[in-house]
């Protein structure tokens, strides 16, 4: 099925009239932008008088990280999502592949509407939004909730305020409208501060075991893209298995601010010969386009996959992108 791409204010006015009982899904690996845009849809129906519930399919429980979002103690497994959903609002999911198991609901519902600001969207469910120059998810449903009428609230602000700061990278690249965007949800009151701190800047003492370990593995190939560089680490699935997986997540952003290379990938091997690959750009490489080619997607600057294959196919492949754009 592919959606027909509706504006913002349209969005709005199918929800309002059609939706009722709404399962709102995050994709799998949940990220702040899926968990906060989420969150913030559910708060939203609730403020309307309908009911709603936030989902994804994997892993089994919420990141430890993101459990500080006003409502996260809400969400539920897939399994114990309602039978008799009647509208499924997909946020901040790329692909439909990317829903997992929770797929089977937009094909149950007479509306299934997706919102999301990846350039890689594949086009899935009944209605979408896709603003690919957004600088997240969150702002999108921030624009989806004016045009709905509902006011800011703390709780609602909170959620959308750690979808902006992380995948603007703690706005180290975010637009002028992001900053906008931020200052408009601090002054309704949230605690911005400590949501900085939570989301960007802690993490337990076995993170640091895990990056010393792998930056271990970490290899610069300074020649790599006509001399634009390639820095790569790996996970191995022993490693991975025992780490949280928003530590892992993280690990790229060490690896990318290594100054001699314009690429930064961290592969993990999340089980025997299924690797997913981050990948991060300065600004001269389009990773999305790297990431396409293993099925994945994502932005310019930020993208992803996973892929079946042995590490050193994977490494060849991209090596070839590189040196032939």
């Amino acid at each position: 099925m592919t959606a027909r791409n509706i504006s913002i204010t349209d969005a709005a006015r199918l929800f309002a009239e059609n939706a009722h009982r709404i399962a709102v899904i995050g994709h799998v690996n949940p990220d702040a932008d899926a968990i906060g845009s989420g969150l913030a849809v559910v708060h939203a129906a609730h403020l309307l008088g309908k009911e709603a519930w936030l989902s994804f399919a994997y892993p089994d429980e919420t990141p430890e990280t993101l459990r500080i979002l006003p409502g996260a103690d809400t969400i539920v497994r897939p399994c114990d999502m309602p039978d008799d959903i009647d509208f499924v609002v997909v946020v901040d999911c790329g692909s439909a592949d990317r829903m997992g198991v929770l797929h089977h609901l937009a094909e149950k519902v007479p509306y299934t509407l997706i919102i999301d600001h990846h350039r890689s969207n594949d086009g899935f469910g009944t209605h979408s939004v896709i603003v690919p120059r957004a600088d997240a998810t969150a702002q999108l449903i921030l624009d989806f909730l004016d045009a709905l009428g509902v006011a800011l609230t703390p709780s609602i602000a909170s959620c959308l305020f750690a979808g902006l700061l992380t995948d603007t990278g703690g706005f180290h690249w975010g637009s002028a409208r992001a900053y906008a965007d931020a200052a408009r949800l601090v002054e309704v009151g949230i605690d911005a501060d400590s949501l900085t701190r939570q989301l960007m800047d802690t993490r337990p003492f076995s993170y640091l075991e895990l990056l010393g370990t792998v930056l271990q593995t970490a290899t610069l190939l300074p020649d790599a893209g006509k001399g634009r560089g390639l820095v790569y680490a790996t996970v191995p699935h022993d490693v991975y298995k025992n780490a949280r997986p928003e530590d892992v997540q993280a690990l790229i952003d060490v690896v990318r601010t290594t100054g001699e290379a314009e690429v930064a990938l961290v592969m993990r091997e999340m089980t025997s010969g299924v690797w997913t690959g981050s990948l991060r750009s300065r600004s001269l490489v389009n990773v999305a386009d790297i990431a396409r080619h293993f099925g994945g997607g994502g932005h310019r600057q930020a993208a992803g996959f996973t892929v079946t294959s042995s590490l050193n196919d994977v490494l060849h492949t991209i090596l070839r992108i590189l040196d032939n754009p």
